[in-house]
């Protein structure tokens, strides 16, 4: 399991906004991905805080998504030696 990588907060505006603020200082460099366009990108998670809305109203934390697929095993279960 990743350590998380939290990046900002969020706000409920209303019933259909929330308001974020991410802190570009606190990103590493080697989350930021180049796509096929050359565009540069971040994936991230915006989640409910565990422990309600904090001091300054933010119930949502936003955090990088670093969930990465695990590696195949190779299955030698049908190799004759």
């Amino acid at each position: 399991m990743n350590d998380k990588i939290y990046v900002g907060n969020g706000k409920q505006i209303n019933s259909w906004k929330i308001g974020i603020s991410l802190c570009v200082s606190d990103i590493p460099k080697e989350w930021i991905k180049t796509g096929k366009n050359g565009k540069k990108y971040l994936s991230l998670n915006l989640c409910e805080r565990k422990g309600g809305v904090d001091q300054y109203g933010n119930k949502f934390s936003l955090e990088i998504n670093t969930w990465k697929p695990e590696a195949k095993k190779e299955d030698y279960s049908d190799t004759p030696f």
